[in-house]
């Protein structure tokens, strides 16, 4: 759809963290390890096509906050950036799965820029 438009990729992963998060011994440890690793995945995979990339890892209770701030820190660094984001689909899937997963996007998209 974009061929030879994008040349460079950043990759954004924001997960909450809650009570939940702390249940256990090494849990946020655990969760930052896993979520670095997938974004690795993505990283290594635009580096073995040799497409420059980075990510970006944040944590806190407001996901859509947070992605939010991320977001601005790349537009502060990279002006030309553009986001895409991506819609969550489940195999059991119905309306309150879609109201409770997939609203994040529309959220960052109508927060005001600061």
């Amino acid at each position: 759809m974009f061929a030879n438009h994008f040349k460079n990729f950043m990759f954004v992963n924001a997960r909450t963290v809650d009570s939940h998060a702390y249940g256990g011994g090494g849990a946020v440890e655990q969760m930052r390890e896993e979520a670095n690793a997938t974004l690795k995945f993505f990283v290594d995979f635009c580096h073995s096509h040799n497409m420059a990339s980075s990510a970006y890892l944040g944590f806190g209770t407001d996901v859509v906050d947070r992605v939010t701030r991320l977001c601005e820190d790349i537009s502060k660094e990279f002006p030309n950036a553009i986001f895409f984001t991506r819609k969550l689909i489940f195999e059991q899937d119905n309306w309150f799965i879609r109201l409770l997963h997939n609203q994040a996007a529309m959220a960052i998209q109508r927060r005001p820029i600061r």
